[in-house]
């Protein structure tokens, strides 16, 4: 039985991706500063299904929390999220408001 090889989904990284940050995390805390970098880039940007693949890999899971505690400022909410966040409990309150005087 032969199995061809499937190319990534849509909207998904290379295995070769995944692969080169699960080198790096092995590594972590004892890489560059720049390799640290790729892999904080790659858990803050990166589709879900890629971290998702990525922290299913034994040993991967704990590396990843280990990384975002040691950089928190990259994983933290930016202020058009927090913005965005407001607006919509904003939005949710004024509709309570509106609909109770009915």
């Amino acid at each position: 039985m032969i199995i061809e090889h499937q190319p990534a989904p849509p909207g998904t990284s290379t295995n070769t991706a995944i692969d080169r940050i699960e080198a790096i995390l092995k590594r972590y805390p004892e890489v560059s500063p720049e390799e640290a970098a790729e892999a904080e880039r790659f858990l803050a940007e990166a589709p879900i299904l890629d971290r998702g693949l990525l922290s299913s890999r034994p040993g991967m899971q704990a590396k990843m929390e280990l990384l975002r505690k040691h950089r928190p400022k990259a994983f933290a909410p930016s202020m058009l999220g927090r913005m965005i966040l407001l607006a919509m409990i904003l939005l949710v309150v004024a509709t309570g408001f509106l609909t109770a005087n009915l």
